[in-house]
């Protein structure tokens, strides 16, 4: 397997994994202040490695949807309006100045 495939599958399974945390969030299966399972649990329920849920749960730590507390684990955090975001389409339709 080339080193390009296995970056590509890789990627593909850290925005799988994203996807799943962040269904769980969305369809209500945890909400705003729960604290989330271990990673051994997590790992074990989505199936993905203990680097791809670090970096999934990182994603959803910058967009707001977890947070960290020291000492006490990840929880889900407070629900907001879902942040302004562009996607690649987007751009291609505004005007140049």
């Amino acid at each position: 397997m080339a080193i390009a495939d296995q970056t590509e599958r890789g990627a593909d399974t850290t925005r799988s994994g994203v996807e799943k945390l962040r269904a769980y969030v969305m369809n209500g299966t945890w909400v705003a202040g729960d604290k989330l399972p271990t990673q051994a649990d997590l790992c074990a329920e989505l199936g993905v490695s203990r680097s791809v849920l670090r970096e999934a749960m990182a994603s959803l730590k910058a967009e707001g949807l977890l947070t960290s507390r020291q000492g006490a684990g990840v929880f889900v955090g407070k629900q907001s309006p879902s942040p302004f975001r562009l996607a690649g389409d987007d751009l291609d339709q505004i005007p140049a100045s």
